[in-house]
């Protein structure tokens, strides 16, 4: 069941070629990229003509920026001191000026490389094709992935994180019959190998896999995340229920997660655009995953949209609410809240919302919103 992983010497180190793994094409939509992270060497752009051989870091900083920008379908940030050891960095803003990407150049330690990052929810929103244009573009200066996060999303419980617990004692993330270390962050109580069956020589597709977990106990009503591997390794798997980190405990929404890392790894420039081919690859488990049907499929955006407006009511209902009840009972004209929106309509968009697009923030909070503006609700009948 172990999955093979290739060695390649780059300069004088050994080191592992990331595999990929053909699916078939209905899983390829299941899978996308939630974090990358590249750099190139600057000597490779002057080669290239796109840029003037006498244009300093920080420039160039900016004018990567704009070309990632434009790709990613962003505009360009502010100015800012650089991270990650180099000297200079721009950053990439959505439509509500909240950072969604960077290009950072410059600095001694850095040995002449350009670092460009997306993060996920620069991923999740940018413009549909972001991955073939920037892998077009940017494949010309022989770019090195430094990071790329692969994720698919079950919504409607369609795997548990039992299952992941199940899929790990029976050798779905092992190399070489051994089981890699795992960790358990949040509610759990415990997790013991000792009591798992040995599975390696069944298949991974007979398996219940909540069956075989059922030991694992862990404490209702919180979240849960199951992690395999080390990032010393340049490769790890994160499961986790998604859902509850917008506040929603009931819902079933779990995230697969394949962390890659260019430590003493080597991570071809194509996975940015076969990302479902990478994700496949890691683990057994993981093609597993890709494999695994999904009931509904929704679009990773909307279904972010949609919790990131229901728990930003809820606030508003828990906190707000109360006050504005008493208000209302003194002022029904409706006139002082339009006035009061008007009044502070250039204030920044509330933290939950950032890291939207303006669609689907129009989306999320209409659906946050129906069950008060639905004239069957019994309890608006009455007023």
């Amino acid at each position: 069941m172990a999955v093979d992983e290739k060695l390649v010497l780059e300069g004088n180190r050994v080191k592992v070629l990331t595999q990929g793994r053909q699916v078939a094409a209905v899983a390829q939509s299941g899978v996308i990229v939630d974090y990358f992270r590249f750099t190139f060497k600057r000597a490779n752009v002057l080669h290239t003509r796109k840029v003037p051989g006498d244009t300093d870091d920080q420039d160039l900083a900016r004018w990567f920026a704009h070309v990632f920008a434009q790709l990613l379908g962003f505009v360009v940030g502010v100015d800012r001191p650089g991270r990650d050891y180099y000297e200079f960095t721009t950053t990439i803003d959505n439509a509500f000026g909240h950072e969604v990407a960077s290009v950072s150049a410059g600095g001694e330690s850095q040995r002449g490389t350009i670092c460009v990052t997306v993060k996920g929810e620069g991923c999740t929103y940018a413009l549909p094709g972001w991955e073939r244009r920037v892998h077009e573009y940017f494949g010309e200066f022989a770019p090195t992935i430094t990071r790329i996060d692969l994720a698919k999303d079950f919504f409607e419980g369609e795997v548990d994180i039992s299952e992941l617990v199940g899929l790990y004692k029976a050798h779905g993330f092992s190399y070489r019959n051994r089981r890699p270390k795992h960790n358990c962050h949040g509610a759990w109580i415990g997790i013991d190998d000792d009591d798992a069956d040995d599975f390696t020589s069944v298949k991974l597709d007979r398996i219940d896999f909540r069956k075989i977990a059922a030991v694992t106990l862990f404490k209702p009503g919180d979240s849960r995340t199951f992690q395999v591997g080390l990032r010393e390794s340049g490769k790890l798997f994160r499961g986790y229920e998604k859902g509850h980190a917008f506040g929603d405990l009931s819902s079933k929404w779990l995230r697969g997660e394949v962390e890659l890392r260019n430590v003493n790894r080597v991570i071809p420039w194509d996975a940015v655009i076969e990302p479902a081919q990478f994700y496949a690859g890691a683990y057994e488990a993981t093609n597993w995953l890709c494999n695994h049907h999904i009931a509904v499929r929704v679009p990773t955006a909307t279904k972010v949209a949609e919790a990131s407006a229901e728990r930003c009511i809820a606030w508003v209902r828990r906190v707000v609410a109360p006050t504005l009840v008493q208000i209302t009972k003194v002022m029904p004209d409706e006139g002082w809240l339009v006035g009061l929106v008007l009044e502070e309509q250039n204030r920044r968009v509330p933290r939950s919302l950032r890291g939207l697009n303006h669609h689907t923030m129009q989306h999320g909070i209409a659906e946050a919103l129906r069950k008060y503006t639905n004239p069957e609700v019994p309890a608006l009948a009455v007023l």
